[in-house]
């Protein structure tokens, strides 16, 4: 991995994904490009001249500038990479389109605790941009600390590890090279089935460093939500080509318990 691009809104909650962030690449020679995406209220420039319109703007640029550029000071001198401060109504696609023109291997952002109901209709910016964006992002739940990263789950449709392979092989090798900045965690791929059995593991399947689980529970959501807890994994990964499972996870219930109560990262790879 050679490039991270980190979005803020300047919450507490973005303040929390930075810290993990920098636990997660240690002292890596890994370029952070930070930005973030402000919009000026339509009630506060309908009325005002160009110019000074003008001069409002680059006022409001110049100081979120300057809390990146302090950002970028914690950062080791290697990893400090290019601040962007844009000016736009939809962040999730400036965030999306900056991520494809500076070609970064990871987008990181935050997830808050609690949402409105406007925001619960609309979609969060963080979900909106893992809609849009064609790389791969990692979603920090605010309060999620970095100790480290050793078990990573993968839920998956598919039945046997044979028939996830074949609708994921390529994304698994991308995945797999994300974790060159540390020792490779262990990777977990689970299918819940929804009747009674006993808990399945085939080892190095379908090759190192993964394993294929199946297990059984009253529920999709039940299974996955007690087999992170009962492993203790920390974080969970969905592949986004396989679109309509890792949009009805991310959507559900379940992903909310995972996210929130959990404080468990979610990492949507491509």
């Amino acid at each position: 991995m050679k490039k991270i691009l980190f979005a803020t809104d300047f919450s507490e909650a973005s303040d929390n994904a930075f810290e993990y962030l920098k636990g997660f690449i240690g002292n890596h020679a890994v370029q952070v490009d930070l930005m973030h995406v402000y919009n000026l209220p339509v009630s506060s420039t309908a009325a005002v001249d160009s110019d000074i319109l003008v001069a409002f703007m680059e006022e409001h640029k110049s100081k979120h500038r300057s809390i990146l550029d302090k950002m970028q000071d914690s950062l080791h001198p290697d990893q400090r990479g290019v601040t962007h401060v844009i000016s736009g109504v939809y962040p999730s696609t400036e965030i999306a389109e900056i991520a494809e023109d500076i070609e970064t291997d990871l987008v990181v952002m935050a997830m808050r605790r609690h949402y409105s109901l406007l925001e619960r209709i609309l979609g969060t910016t963080t979900a909106n941009a893992i809609q849009k964006s064609r790389t791969n992002v990692l979603a920090i739940p605010n309060g999620s600390k970095y100790e480290g990263i050793t078990t990573v789950l993968l839920p998956t449709d598919a039945e046997r590890a044979s028939g996830f392979v074949e609708a994921n092989e390529f994304a698994l090798h991308r995945l797999v090279e994300l974790w060159k900045l540390e020792d490779t965690p262990s990777f977990h791929i689970l299918h819940v089935s929804e009747d009674e059995g006993v808990t399945v593991t085939y080892r190095d399947r379908p090759f190192a460093p993964l394993s294929f689980t199946v297990s059984h529970a009253s529920s999709v959501h039940n299974g996955i939500i007690d087999f992170m807890r009962d492993r203790n994994m920390d974080m969970i990964a969905v592949n986004k080509v396989d679109r309509q499972f890792w949009e009805r996870l991310f959507h559900s219930s379940m992903t909310r318990k995972l996210l929130y109560e959990s404080r468990r990262p979610l990492l949507v790879y491509v």
